[in-house]
């Protein structure tokens, strides 16, 4: 029955009110580290996808003085 109350609670909350607007900043700590692992992700392949010109022309350069 408590948790029907509080889901009642939060299905009744205005967007726009001061709950409305303050229940948007609350993330659940499990979205809050899914979203931080996420984001550093995203970061480190945007990272590695940088460096890849630059070890091809490596591989290429080092063939290039072998020949």
């Amino acid at each position: 029955m408590e948790r029907f109350k509080v889901v009642e609670r939060e299905t009744k909350t205005k967007a726009y009110s001061k709950e409305g607007l303050g229940a948007a900043q609350k993330l659940d700590p499990a979205q809050k580290e899914k979203d931080e692992v996420t984001n550093w992700l995203a970061n480190s392949i945007d990272a590695l996808n940088l460096q890849v010109p630059v070890f091809v022309l490596m591989m290429f350069w080092i063939n290039f003085d072998n020949d």
